[in-house]
Order: C-alpha cells, then structure tokens, then sequence
C-alpha cells in the first residue's frame, strides 16, 4: 500500500496504473532468486514460493535477469547507495542482506516481515 518498487523511485501502485504501461505492462513478476539460478539446487517444490516473488518494473527484470541475487543486489547497491536499498528492502518486506542468503534461509526469513506488511495494510483497509 504505497510501497516503492524494489531498487527503483516509484512505487508499486503508480506500476499498476493502466496508462503507465501502454502495450506492454510497466511491471514483472520478478523472483528474487531466479528459477533459472536455482536449476539444478535441490528446492524443488519451493522454487515457486510466494516469498520468492516481487513487484519490480519491467526495464530492471531485464537487467537483473537469471543473475545470482549476490550479483544483481551488489549492483543495485552500487548505484543507489547502501540507505536506497535499505529502504526498498525493507517497504518490500525482504530481509536486508538477503543477495548473501541460502535460498531456504531467505524463505524463512521473508516470512515474518511479508506478514506484518499484509497485517498492516489489512488493517489500513
């Protein structure tokens, strides 16, 4: 609810805005790790958890890419700054640090903070 979109200035809702997108939506589904990074790792059935998933605008899916999140979070670290990517970690909900993580420590740990988000904003509502 008014969060920013992760490593970027605007926020989720102006990225669901009809015309911000024109033929082609403003957005992706981005898995922090992606599936292609995760082949041959044995997370089988987790590879599509929900704790997996962002919101991130459609030119910086492309950048990012199958990268292993150590190599995508250290460049978006260098271009914004260590307090940019603290802030958009955290209005996601996603554990800071989370580009040094083990994929299963990283589920278990984006648990806690995606519930009090969706705590939080339902009680918004």
């Amino acid at each position: 609810m008014g969060s920013c979109v992760l490593f970027g200035t605007g926020t989720i809702a102006q990225l669901l805005l009809p015309a911000s997108g024109g033929t082609k939506k403003a957005y992706d589904k981005h898995r922090l790790f992606p599936t292609n990074f995760l082949k041959g790792e044995p997370y089988g059935h987790t590879k599509g958890s929900r704790a997996n998933f962002m919101c991130v605008d459609y030119q910086k899916n492309i950048y990012i890419s199958d990268d292993d999140p150590r190599v995508y979070v250290k460049k978006f670290k260098d271009a914004l700054g260590d307090e940019a990517c603290r802030f958009t970690c955290e209005e996601n909900a996603i554990p800071l640090g989370f580009g040094e993580m083990d994929y299963l420590d990283f589920l278990k740990e984006r648990r806690v903070p995606m519930s009090k988000v969706i705590k939080d904003s339902f009680s918004r509502l």
